[in-house]
């Protein structure tokens, strides 16, 4: 169920931060390019790279989603491997928002463009690999919440209001995409259907989880975790293929629920952990953060 709106939560919430954050400072196409090229673009490049080398080694022992050989490597800028695809996918998103969305006059245009590209993806896309498929599907979630980030940031109170309509949006959501989830529906809705249900589902863990952050604990955990999201997404895939080779050795019939719990324990803080002794050395935190060591040397007057 997760999986039918996941995707398109994640770009929906990297597209509301381009919004909220970066629009109204764009003043060159090149300047944002720049900025995610060495932000995004060099991370993917050197963990795509242990990816490739990690699974070449351990593809025998241990099961892992993806097979990978030599040639991955000379072909990385146009196939990327495993769950790096969504920052490739990404980096496309910032270059055509770059160029066609930089201002919000545009970026509404974009927007209905990319709808109409998103209702014809069974049609237009279908001979498509699957990343360009999503490349193109996914980026209608992307655009409409920069829309939604960029007028946000004309709010005067920017705290999101806990209120009945806040409630009422989540229960509406939230019971309506179980619904169809239970009944599976969504296997065998048109694209117009299947998008609802992907918006449904987003607003409905979107508003969950900032209703759970009123709870003190609650918001102290998710925001610990948030600071080390990015190793948890670049790290996740190398600890889960030990846990479910692991599991699925212990339990011959396998349990769903264990695996999904185990998985998550183990894949979350395995990665805080890589994240705290990364933080610890700045040489090596630049693996995962270059634009600080950019951001260093323009201070220091290097660049």
């Amino acid at each position: 169920i997760i999986y039918l709106f996941h995707m398109p939560l994640f770009f929906a919430i990297s597209g509301f931060l381009y919004g909220y954050k970066e629009l109204k400072s764009i003043r060159k196409p090149q300047d944002l390019i720049r900025k995610k090229l060495i932000s995004l673009g060099i991370p993917y490049l050197i963990f795509s790279t242990i990816y490739i080398c990690f699974n070449m080694v351990m593809q025998r022992f241990v099961q892992t989603n993806t097979i990978t050989s030599i040639k991955n490597f000379f072909t990385l800028l146009w196939n990327p491997v495993g769950q790096y695809w969504f920052v490739w996918v990404l980096l496309i998103y910032f270059i055509i928002v770059s160029f066609l969305g930089n201002t919000y006059s545009r970026l509404k245009v974009l927007t209905i463009i990319s709808f109409f590209v998103a209702l014809s993806e069974k049609n237009m896309m279908k001979d498509l690999r699957t990343t360009y498929h999503n490349g193109l599907a996914y980026f209608f979630y992307f655009s409409f919440a920069a829309m939604l980030g960029y007028n946000f940031t004309k709010r005067k109170n920017k705290e999101f209001c806990l209120n009945i309509k806040t409630v009422v949006i989540f229960l509406i959501s939230g019971m309506t995409f179980a619904f169809f989830a239970w009944k599976k529906v969504f296997l065998e809705t048109s694209v117009l259907q299947m998008m609802i249900l992907r918006v449904m589902g987003s607003v409905a863990f979107s508003t969950s989880v900032i209703c759970m952050t009123r709870i003190a604990i609650i918001k102290k955990g998710l925001m610990k975790i948030g600071k080390y999201s990015w190793y948890i997404f670049l790290f996740h895939s190398y600890f889960l293929c030990f846990v479910r080779s692991i599991l699925k050795r212990i339990i011959p019939a396998g349990n769903v629920l264990i695996e999904v719990l185990v998985g998550l324990i183990v894949s979350v803080v395995g990665c805080m952990l890589i994240g705290c002794i990364s933080q610890k050395f700045s040489w090596l935190d630049c693996l995962f953060y270059p634009q600080h060591l950019v951001k260093r040397k323009v201070q220091l007057g290097d660049l």
